[in-house]
């Protein structure tokens, strides 16, 4: 376009080189006015603008409900510190009996109850007898003693037997007889005194002896040893005699005939028959033992004793209390077998354990710990006895007996028997 305009301007230049030069001149003439135009004018300095960032739309989510109800609570418990809890402490004499707050179980006297400020209901209860009511008020970071010595209505209590001995001479045509039962009556405070009463047991408890023309037989129960060791022993030693052996003292009832009940005194008493022999030697003595001293012999009522629950737990207490030879029974701790007397003593649940002498060697190997121990022997008619039931081979059992020697006796520990 330069180069036509260039032409235009001087149709008399006909040499092409006049003409380009003229061109050239137009184009620069041209580009000097476009750059005078797009030149702005010259103005005061500005200063330099610092970029601008550009802003995106940023969308807000609605709070959500969860948020809406936390934040004030967290709001509330940085501006409102939790009042201070205040004690209640509560002592009753007796102690054990229930403590209740605000009708609310709390374990038992003596106690020590956190509760918030304010006024609080306490209760002392035994079982569901109300014994004492208080209302308290604690202050914040304040303690409120509750002491009482409440009166604790007990129930008169029925006697309870600890031995049961037969009257023979108080049999009657119904074949009825008269029981003499040695009773406790427990009072609060007191020490019990046993006392006397007369009942009456029926005649389907009596003992009736074997048919003529089979033979004598003999029941036993030895407490503290295998009654299929004893049965087979006394087998061997009394060919004539039908032995059967029992392994619990509940077992030495009526049921099939016998003529003769070898058993310890209390347990042939219980039965209802009259004793004709006892037992002398090793078998009536007994190991009273402890970690701790034995103590003298007052004292022993007030210790709990461990013992092989060889009769029920009615003439149980009665025997023990003729064996330690005391006025009254020590509380006693029944277990099954020897081996648990031990466990009795390492685990606190008795002071002492009372044990047939030839059972004690073998507990005393079992703990390494000093076993204080002393030894009791034919006191109150311990060890063995025979009573015959009436109209009986009794007394060809008796002879029997008498006469054993080997096995049986060894297994019984018996030296001799005497008449009673």
């Amino acid at each position: 376009m330069a180069f036509e305009a260039a032409k235009t301007l001087n149709p008399n230049l006909t040499d092409i080189d006049a003409l380009l030069e003229v061109t050239r001149k137009l184009g620069s003439e041209a580009a000097e006015k476009a750059a005078a135009k797009a030149e702005p004018p010259p103005s005061a300095p500005v200063a330099a603008v610092a970029p601008v960032r550009e802003e995106r739309p940023v969308v807000r989510s609605a709070p959500s409900r969860r948020a809406s109800r936390s934040e004030p609570t967290r709001r509330a418990r940085t501006e409102t510190p939790a009042p201070e809890a205040g004690l209640i402490l509560v002592t009753a004499e007796p102690a054990g009996l229930g403590v209740y707050v605000d009708g609310q179980p709390r374990d038992i006297t003596p106690r020590r109850v956190e509760v918030p400020p304010g006024r609080h209901q306490v209760e002392l209860r035994k079982g569901a007898q109300v014994l004492a009511q208080h209302s308290v008020n604690v202050s914040a970071g304040g303690v409120a003693v509750v002491a009482e010595s409440p009166k604790i209505d007990t129930p008169e209590t029925e006697p309870v037997a600890r031995a049961v001995t037969a009257d023979p001479s108080t049999l009657k045509d119904d074949g009825s007889l008269d029981l003499v039962a040695l009773l406790d009556r427990e009072e609060p405070g007191t020490t019990p005194e046993p006392r006397r009463e007369t009942v009456t047991t029926p005649t389907t408890d009596r003992w009736t002896p074997t048919p003529a023309g089979s033979r004598p037989r003999l029941v036993a129960y030895v407490p503290g040893k295998s009654a299929s060791s004893v049965q087979s022993a006394l087998r061997s030693s009394l060919p004539g005699i039908q032995v059967d052996v029992v392994a619990r003292a509940a077992d030495l009832k009526p049921g099939t005939p016998a003529d003769a009940i070898l058993a310890p005194p209390s347990a042939a008493s219980q039965a209802g028959l009259t004793t004709r022999l006892s037992a002398q030697g090793g078998g009536g003595r007994y190991v009273l033992a402890s970690f701790n001293p034995i103590p003298s012999k007052d004292a022993l009522p007030a210790l709990t004793v461990a013992v092989v629950g060889e009769l029920d737990r009615k003439a149980m207490p009665e025997r023990v209390r003729s064996i330690l030879g005391t006025a009254n029974p020590p509380r006693l701790r029944r277990v099954t077998k020897p081996e648990d007397l031990l466990s009795s003593l390492q685990l606190g649940l008795a002071q002492a354990f009372l044990v047939r002498a030839e059972d004690f060697p073998a507990l005393k190997q079992r703990t390494r710990q000093t076993l204080n121990e002393q030894t009791y022997s034919g006191g109150g008619g311990v060890g063995l006895v025979v009573a015959y039931v009436d109209g009986g081979r009794g007394e060809t059992v008796g002879s029997a007996l008498r006469s054993m020697t080997g096995q049986g006796a060894s297994e019984l520990g018996v030296q001799a028997w005497a008449a009673r």
